[in-house]
């Protein structure tokens, strides 16, 4: 089923809504129906990885389930063994220090960096696009759309009054819980499937099991932060701490530290380089900034702000 005829089967119910809103809904409903099977997925390419400790992710990545990092014979890197991690905040990827030294760069021992995520499918706009999503579960789709239609558009003639159908509402949404179900279903056999027996570990901890070898097809390429920002760090900062910890940093050339001091958290830098341009972007909405001086950035918290995530930055001028 293409869009076209999707559109066509809506329309022969629904005669007054226009071609426009059908397609609209339409692509609402596929990126529903993907967010709530996570069918869809693709791996990328880190950029520049030599000059870069973190990534912008894909405009169409939903979530991030797996980074996988390999060495120029194209042999898997443990995360571990580098003493390294990865997080993602602010739409971008992280690697970041397992030690006190934050990172400027990734670790010459890594050649490639992957991500495996979860993505949104492509937009449904006219005629002429294509569902992202197997065919089979193309009616899955429409059912969704017209369920909506059944419950919002009156279609019954009962006494002289239009009703709405909530029964063909509640039938058409029966059909797109059997689809819903069966993607999910399809989508975690696909990951998942593999052949073994279960192992047992004696000890407490994290372990990483052998990772398998490069695979070089890829979805689209990650652009580094070295090639976005002109200068760049990201650090964290906990009530009731005295120092926060800076996870990374690009660009900037002095010494960062971050204070904390009840309600107060402020960046220095050994360097005047603060500029008038510079940006700060924090997970916690409620938290004021003021570029105090060419080396300082005073970040002001309520009471009870506990925990926050923020990474400055500023764009080449």
């Amino acid at each position: 089923m293409t869009c076209q005829s999707a559109m066509e089967e809506i329309h022969e119910l629904f005669p007054n809504i226009t071609d426009t809103a059908i397609y609209r809904d339409l692509d609402s409903a596929q990126k529903k129906f993907v967010n709530a099977t996570k069918l869809l997925t693709a791996r990328g390419t880190c950029s520049d990885v030599s000059t870069n400790f973190g990534w912008n992710l894909p405009s169409d990545c939903i979530e991030v389930y797996d980074f996988k990092a390999y060495n120029s014979s194209g042999e898997p890197v443990y995360f571990g063994v580098e003493q390294l991690n990865w997080e993602v905040e602010f739409d971008k990827i992280y690697l970041y220090s397992l030690t006190s030294t934050p990172i400027s760069v990734t670790p010459s021992g890594i050649s490639s960096l992957y991500v495996h995520y979860r993505k949104d499918p492509s937009t449904v706009t006219t005629s002429a696009s294509t569902f992202t999503v197997n065919e089979k579960y193309h009616k899955g789709i429409v059912a969704d759309v017209l369920s909506e239609y059944f419950a919002k558009y009156p279609t019954l003639m009962i006494q002289g009054s239009m009703m709405r159908d909530f029964n063909a509402a509640k039938y058409w949404q029966t059909i797109y819980n059997q689809h819903r179900i069966e993607a999910k279903r399809d989508a975690g056999n696909a990951q998942y499937s593999h052949g073994g027996d279960p192992v047992n570990y004696p000890f407490g901890g994290k372990f990483e099991l052998p990772l398998r070898e490069y695979d070089s097809s890829v979805s689209s390429t990650l652009s580094g932060l070295s090639s976005i920002y002109a200068n760049y760090v990201i650090f964290t900062a906990e009530e009731g701490e005295e120092d926060g910890t800076i996870l990374g940093q690009t660009g900037y050339s002095g010494t960062l530290a971050v204070a904390i001091s009840t309600n107060t958290i402020t960046l220095t830098s050994t360097s005047s380089e603060f500029d008038q341009y510079v940006q700060i972007i924090s997970s916690n909405g409620d938290i004021n900034w003021i570029r105090t001086s060419a080396t300082t950035i005073t970040l002001t918290a309520y009471t009870g702000w506990s925990k926050t995530k923020v990474q400055v930055y500023e764009l080449p001028v």
